[in-house]
């Protein structure tokens, strides 16, 4: 609900600036979950910093943050179903 919100009060610039505190939450809600799943276990007890950075989630960020940055103007016919797949948020 963070994201509609920042949008409704603060506009566009307020998503990014909110997405940037979600994308922190997340790799640190991300690498403690997998130190305490491999906690007891032996042979798997290392954190592989591999599977922090070869995630859906960041990959989709590394990928989308240079179109944001860059201010690329995606096609209708990507952008017409996006908006509404986020309006139905």
């Amino acid at each position: 609900m963070a994201l509609p919100l920042a949008e409704a009060v603060l506009g566009s610039e307020g998503v990014f600036y909110c997405s940037a505190g979600i994308i922190v939450f997340q790799v640190f809600t991300f690498t403690h979950g997998v130190w305490q799943m491999n906690r007891g276990n032996s042979e798997a007890g290392k954190f592989d910093p591999k599977k922090l950075f070869f995630n859906p989630g960041v990959i989709a960020v590394c990928i989308g943050l240079p179109f944001f940055l860059l201010k690329v103007n995606m096609p209708e016919i990507i952008m017409k179903p996006v908006s509404f797949i986020g309006s139905m948020n």
